[in-house]
């Protein structure tokens, strides 16, 4: 079966992405070239054929500024080799200050890297991943993080609001990397954060974890813009790639709850399905393709084909009741589609969509969310974005009550 894109995914020229801002910079620079041009006797009408004669521009103490900041930019932008000779910034090789590295990100353009610093932290991750099942078993309390897509500021607001994995347990549903202008920095923060707190941070594999996506969508671009040298900026990402090849695919909350990015499967009889896909995937098909793909639909009841993505499955109502009761769940939490608030609802509460990107969806304006799991309550969060976050109340308080009505519900049956 062919995989296609989804319906949301954007073409290269529509994406906002690293490339997108690094071409204004260099549009910028040759704008400025080119009134220097205009400024010169030749340019001006001056018929003067002696390049001695030339009248050169002189730059304003505020222009002179601005060009050695964009040069400065353009210097910590690029990924080099570290030589303690000519490197001004030290090259770190350790956990803790390369997690202080990117939490201090105050929204510049990208976080400054040497490529040893990346080398050591892909070298760990294989071995990391290794050692987990294919389906990640934990409980709670934990929040569950929907699609970041290379929105650091996001997943900083995040660590903000709740606090850092060393007080507070996540799991993160997929689609770390493409479209964003920060895929490298994300990852990058997410595998220095798992190493150091191996059990409570889990990260499942999204499909743009899978590198047929992540080549057009923007992970791939955003590589080649940093590196200088071409050769190493394609081995460091088929090495990200190869360790998206061990990504959990699913996760399960105190037995109940169970995370993916996609969806449901009616493949899987037994969670045990899912403990025994064998990694590293280098394609995915089946109960793997379903989780990664599948969507719900509530204008079906059973599943049918998912038409709109290419791939996998749409399921309704009753496939998910049928999908519960045999699996003992209460609850479904997946990611893979923008939601206004943040989150969304269906089937009366039985599935939350988690979507952890802000202002991803222009034209909608969403809220990112996440979903925080006690021991006893299921909790749909908006978190704040006050440019948008009056005119999508109404929803967040009506989406919330559904949640807490089917909890209660729930509570009373066992």
């Amino acid at each position: 079966m062919g995989e296609k894109y989804d319906e949301n995914d954007k073409t290269a020229s529509e994406r906002k992405g690293f490339g997108a801002i690094i071409s204004k910079i260099f549009d910028s620079k040759t704008n400025r070239s080119e009134n220097e041009n205009m400024d010169s006797p030749q340019m001006s009408g001056v018929n003067n054929c002696n390049d001695n004669n030339k009248t050169k521009r002189v730059f304003t103490k505020e222009e002179r500024e601005a060009i050695e900041m964009e040069k400065e930019t353009l210097r910590l932008l690029k990924i080099q080799k570290y030589n303690p000779n000519t490197c001004k910034e030290a090259c770190h090789k350790n956990v803790d200050k390369l997690i202080e590295r990117h939490m201090n990100w105050n929204r510049e353009l990208a976080v400054f890297y040497y490529y040893d610093e990346i080398d050591f932290i892909l070298s760990q991750m294989i071995d990391v991943f290794k050692s987990i099942n294919t389906l990640v078993e934990t409980d709670g309390p934990i929040i569950v993080c929907g699609d970041i897509h290379g929105q650091l500021v996001d997943l900083l607001r995040i660590f903000k609001k709740f606090g850092m994995p060393a007080k507070q347990k996540y799991i993160f549903l997929g689609d770390y990397v493409d479209r964003g202008n920060n895929s490298i920095e994300v990852i990058n923060l997410l595998f220095l954060l798992k190493l150091k707190y191996k059990d409570k941070v889990h990260l499942l594999r999204g499909n743009h974890e899978l590198q047929h996506i992540n080549k057009v969508y923007g992970f791939y671009e955003e590589l080649s813009e940093r590196f200088d040298d071409e050769c190493l900026g394609e081995d460091v990402y088929m090495r990200y790639n190869d360790i998206f090849r061990y990504l959990p695919l699913a996760g399960c909350i105190g037995g109940k709850i169970l995370c993916m990015h996609g969806g449901m499967s009616d493949e899987i009889v037994t969670l045990d399905c899912i403990r025994n896909i064998s990694r590293p995937l280098t394609s995915v098909t089946g109960i793997a393709c379903d989780l990664l793909w599948a969507d719900p639909d509530d204008t079906i009841t059973d599943v049918t084909f998912n038409n709109n993505r290419g791939v996998s499955i749409k399921f309704g109502n009753n496939a998910l009741d049928s999908f519960c009761s045999r699996l003992n769940l209460d609850l479904i939490i997946r990611g893979h589609q923008v939601c206004p608030i943040g989150f969304a609802l269906f089937n009366n509460g039985k599935l939350i969509t988690v979507f952890s990107a802000s202002d991803y969806d222009e034209d909608m304006k969403n809220l990112a969310g996440v979903v925080y799991i006690t021991k006893t309550s299921i909790i749909p969060i908006s978190i704040k974005c006050p440019k948008i976050e009056k005119e999508k109340d109404p929803l967040i308080r009506k989406q919330q009550k559904i949640i807490k009505d089917n909890c209660f519900k729930q509570q009373n049956n066992t």
